[in-house]
């Protein structure tokens, strides 16, 4: 059996069908997103929500909210570790960013290092959480309220049940995405939450410029959408995976960018800002309503059983490194992150093994030519783009062909060491 990295798993074609011929996928109502918003609050023990086209819009709304506050202002610190188009929200608030070094165990930033780059000129930070909650989450959340520093979370691949109330201060927010391969997939959908009703206030007075219905873009989106649905169908998958192989083998680079989520980086462009003005629809939330209802319970619990046998059947290999499991309910595995050497040879092997896996899920921003004037030293980050291999743990990604990932992981190996002292 040969399976898919990623599997939009949450899908729901019934649904998207009754939509279209209800014209639910056309027509907005404040009252739905009402009802989605009020879920997401009490399940992220968060007081105020609002929903957004994309985890993106939030940002760039929060953003321009507080320079508004703050115009003497301009700089926001943040990892290039994350994708092109939340470097351009930045910059479309006439921001400067300003990125930090990552560590090789958490993808995160330390506390030590952010001291080092904050100055006057700072505004906001940016903490992106990837796969499991940054080591040092409590000691920056306390830092950033001592010195009275906006702090913003992008928890875009971390949309996580909480138990108790968050402690968000006046000046601290959080970003969600809901996007095709997120905790919860649909066409573009986001969300801000916070505990500062003022600033819920001006958020929901920002969404009213939600006005652009452009439904073509929509439609576009939804082929994206319905494109990997159908491709990671068994029997399609099948095909298509021998494609990916020799593309991978062969170094074919018009078919490999193809399986990017983001293959043509571009600087952030005035003209396309429509498209983060759409409306919302009720297809969306009705979407993101169901998947809440019948889907995210369980899907955390299967994903740490899932990085559980990862971390416990790769820990005595060498030649990676991982954060071991930790058994923290905070912590969200959309994907399971190992450091390789010889990444893109053993890339290949698994390939050739007949088993598909990512070498890529953000992107190193600082090495982007799009952004060379914010260039910055950061050697971990360069270091962790490059040697990476995210290995997939979906919910009903089988056990048995983790584990079998996991063997040919510790045979690549093997047989090097083997060559090397031939």
């Amino acid at each position: 059996m040969i399976l898919p990295r990623q599997k939009i798993y949450k899908f729901n074609i019934i649904l998207f069908l009754k939509s279209l011929i209800n014209l639910d996928f056309f027509n907005e109502n404040k009252l739905i997103q009402e009802k989605l918003e009020k879920k997401i609050s009490e399940f992220t023990k968060i007081k105020f929500c609002t929903l957004v086209p994309r985890a993106r819009v939030g940002l760039k709304i929060i953003l321009n909210l507080i320079k508004r506050d703050n115009s003497s202002k301009n700089r926001v610190l943040m990892s290039s570790f994350t994708i092109f188009d939340i470097v351009n929200m930045v910059i479309s608030e006439n921001l400067r960013p300003d990125f930090f070094d990552i560590n090789k165990s958490d993808f995160s930033v330390t506390l030590n290092n952010l001291k080092k780059k904050i100055n006057k000129n700072t505004l906001a930070i940016i903490i992106t959480h990837y796969h499991i909650e940054p080591l040092e989450y409590a000691k920056i959340v306390d830092y950033c309220k001592s010195k009275d520093i906006y702090l913003i979370e992008d928890r875009a691949i971390a949309f996580r049940k909480s138990n108790k109330k968050e402690n968000l201060n006046k000046k601290h927010f959080i970003i969600y995405s809901f996007g095709p391969f997120k905790f919860i997939s649909t066409i573009d959908l986001g969300a801000i939450v916070t505990n500062n009703l003022n600033y819920q206030n001006k958020i929901y007075q920002y969404k009213k410029k939600l006005i652009n219905k452009n439904l073509f873009y929509k439609f576009s989106k939804t082929f994206f959408i319905l494109k990997f649905y159908i491709a990671t169908r068994k029997f399609i998958f099948f095909i298509l995976f021998y494609f990916i192989k020799f593309s991978e083998i062969l170094n074919i680079s018009t078919f490999k960018n193809l399986l990017k989520n983001d293959p043509n980086p571009q600087k952030y462009n005035k003209k396309k800002e429509e498209n983060y003005f759409l409306q919302i629809s009720n297809y969306q939330v009705y979407s993101a309503i169901y998947q809440m209802d019948f889907k995210i319970k369980n899907a955390q619990k299967e994903r740490h059983k899932r990085a559980k046998i990862y971390s416990k059947n790769l820990s005595y290999i060498n030649e990676i490194s991982f954060k071991k499991y930790s058994y923290n309910i905070r912590d969200c595995y959309l994907g399971f992150p190992i450091l390789c050497q010889h990444r893109n040879d053993l890339y290949k092997y698994l390939i050739r093994n007949n088993l598909d896996i990512s070498k890529y899920f953000y992107r190193d921003c600082n090495q982007l030519s799009i952004f060379k004037k914010f260039k910055s030293d950061c050697p971990n980050t360069k270091y962790v783009s490059g040697h990476v291999l995210v290995l997939p743990l979906y919910p009903d990604y089988p056990l048995n062909e983790i584990k079998l990932i996991c063997t040919k992981i510790k045979n690549y190996y093997s047989l090097k060491r083997i060559k090397f002292f031939k």
